[in-house]
């Protein structure tokens, strides 16, 4: 959600709580003079990441009609029910269905080489690739498969993971997800078991034992009222770390050479420090991800995603 993004800060979002132990990413494991085996190098030089954004949302509307985020008695409490489906785990809006629909229609042409997808767990980016991508990779039941748009189009069956990693910050309650006993009946076709527990509670959460009290890092003092905690950064970094690890060693492994990631303006920037639009995308060789932060060491943090 670019339109609340504060220049001084970097995008982030939710994570799973998988481990009962705190695991410290090993930043030097990462960095770009690492010694790894010709193979692995090889591997590396010759694969793809295509980094999709999702759709537009109605909490991206909401941020573009004021009070900006920050602003003078902002908020993201919302009381009535339609109000909190709208923008609790925000869906795509009807002109983010729009988007993921004219997505599928131009058919990407990366949609022809990718091997492996990973996809944020959060509603918008599970609706922009179950519309914009799904119809031409990935496994589906026999009821989604008998009404694709375009039946007589050779499909690639590749592996399609939900990552909790790849989720946003939570920045707003547009970015607590929903519990992974959910996601699996709406999405019976992607993984949720590798990354997931069936913790009902995935999304982070402030434990004062370990973290100490609770700083608010948002702008407040002026009227701005939130609904819920949000993720620090350094929870933020960790994680980010991890999902770098975790492409890093999909790309080692040698098995794939064009991995899409559905995910958010956040992650993206994290990554490749761009912006990009709703819908947005990108194909970009390995070798050339080398975000900035990866050379801040990171605090231990609890609760990693494994």
């Amino acid at each position: 959600m670019r339109q609340r993004r504060l220049r001084s800060q970097v995008w982030v979002a939710p994570f799973l709580a998988l481990a009962p132990t705190a695991t410290k990413p090993n930043v030097a494991a990462f960095s770009r003079g690492s010694s790894l085996p010709t193979s692995t190098l090889q591997a590396q030089k010759s694969t793809d990441i295509v980094f999709v954004r999702h759709g537009c949302t109605y909490m991206n509307e909401y941020l573009g009609q004021g009070p900006s985020f920050g602003a003078p008695y902002f908020t993201d409490v919302f009381r009535d029910a339609p109000a909190r489906d709208r923008y609790h785990d925000t869906p795509l809006s009807e002109r983010g269905w729009r988007q993921v629909r004219q997505l599928q229609t131009d058919q990407p042409d990366f949609v022809h080489d990718v091997d492996l997808v990973v996809v944020s767990p959060l509603r918008r980016a599970l609706q922009t690739f179950h519309l914009g991508l799904s119809e031409w990779v990935g496994q589906q039941s026999p009821a989604l498969a008998s009404a694709r748009t375009h039946p007589s189009t050779p499909r690639r069956h590749v592996p399609i993971i939900a990552h909790p990693a790849a989720a946003e910050r939570l920045y707003l309650v547009s970015d607590v997800g929903r519990p992974v006993s959910l996601l699996r009946q709406d999405y019976p076709y992607i993984d949720f078991d590798t990354h997931f527990t069936d913790d009902p509670q995935w999304w982070w959460r402030h434990n004062p034992v370990g973290d100490g009290p609770y700083q608010e890092w948002r702008p407040t003092g002026q009227g701005q009222a939130y609904a819920c905690w949000s993720e620090p950064q350094h929870a933020f970094d960790a994680r980010m770390h991890h999902l770098y690890a975790f492409l890093r060693t999909q790309v080692a492994g040698g098995k794939y050479r064009t991995i899409a990631v559905v995910c958010h303006h956040g992650v993206i920037d994290w990554m490749l420090g761009q912006n990009f639009d709703n819908c947005q995308w990108r194909r970009v060789p390995w070798q050339e991800i080398q975000p900035a932060a990866l050379s801040i060491p990171t605090t231990t943090v609890r609760n990693a995603p494994k």
